[in-house]
Formats: structure tokens, sequence, C-alpha cells
């Protein structure tokens, strides 16, 4: 009998140095583990574990996560032109925006600009206006919810020459939109 003892303490030992080096890993993949779950209940936090894509709650940081950009002549005046970059965000929670836009006039009277939507609606603070011919580069931290569309609108603008009587558009030729959180 004291030898069959032995053999049922060294598996609950084995058994519960298992369950708390399970415990550990999950703990350190950024799941929480109460010190009640039991070995039976472990299966349901390894699935809470994050796996690749996006972390379990979306915080302001600078590692991408989402991102889109396009290289396009922008001709429009006054209204705009999409320039087909956008992102649809599929997880809802607070990302910092990085965006950036290429101009090509170096000095004019007017500028020409590029516009952060979301929703297809101008984000207060999102315009970028010309710099000269250097990338422009804004970031701006927004809640946003799964679904929300972020997109950029570019503007070009008219230069009159009265030197010459012609009028030169100048226009954005590239943006780019990147999604951050903290992982």
């Amino acid at each position: 009998m004291g030898a069959q003892f032995i053999e049922i303490q060294k598996e609950i030992d084995r058994l519960s140095n298992a369950k708390t080096a399970i415990a550990s890993a999950i703990t350190a993949k950024g799941v929480t583990v109460p010190s009640t779950t039991k070995l039976d209940g472990m299966a349901a936090l390894i699935a809470d574990i994050p796996t690749g894509g996006l972390p379990s709650v979306i915080t302001p940081g600078d590692t991408p996560v989402l991102w889109a950009e396009k290289g396009m002549g922008i001709t429009a005046q006054g209204g705009g032109q999409d320039i087909s970059v956008s992102m649809t965000i599929s997880k809802s929670g607070t990302y910092r925006i990085k965006y950036w836009a290429i101009f090509t006039a170096t000095a004019m009277s007017s500028s020409p600009k590029m516009e952060l939507r979301k929703n297809n609606t101008a984000v207060t603070g999102g315009t970028i206006t010309n710099g000269g011919q250097v990338a422009r580069q804004l970031s701006l931290d927004m809640t946003l919810t799964a679904g929300d569309v972020l997109s950029l609108r570019g503007y070009g603008a008219a230069e009159y020459n009265y030197s010459t009587g012609a009028t030169t558009i100048y226009y954005a030729i590239g943006g780019g939109l990147v999604a951050c959180a903290n992982v």
C-alpha cells in the first residue's frame, strides 16, 4: 500500500507541476490565469491567446497593424479626388493613424493638400498641405469601430503665371496610411 501511495503522489505532483507550467505559458502570452483555475479550465484560456493579427485590446502605439499606400497624380481642384488609398478597420479600438503625402510643387500662392477622411468625412486636424517637394507626415490617435473606412483625398491647386498667362495645376503624387497599435 505504501508503494501505491508514493506512485499516486508522484502523479499528483506531475499534474500539479504541469498545471503550473501551462498557467505560466498562458500568462506569458498575455492572458490572465486566475489562481482558482483548474487544469480542465486551461483549454478555454488557451483559446483566448491572441494568434497573429491584432492584439486583444487596441491601444495607440507605433507598431503597424494595417497599412495602404499608393502613388497617383491628383489633378483635381475644388472638390478633390480620392487617391484609392483606403483601409477598413477590422477591430474596434484606439489606433495611432500615421499618414503621409508627397507633393510636386516647391512654392505657390495656393497649396495642394491631402486630407484624411473617416467614412467619407474629413477628419478634424487631418489635412496635410504642400511643403515643397518632400514627403510630409501627420499622426493622430483615433478611436475607431470595426467597419470604419479611412481614406485619403487629394486636392490640386492652380497657379497663374502673370508673365506667360499660363495656369499650371500642381498636385499631390502619392500618399499612404498606417494604423498602428501597441502590441
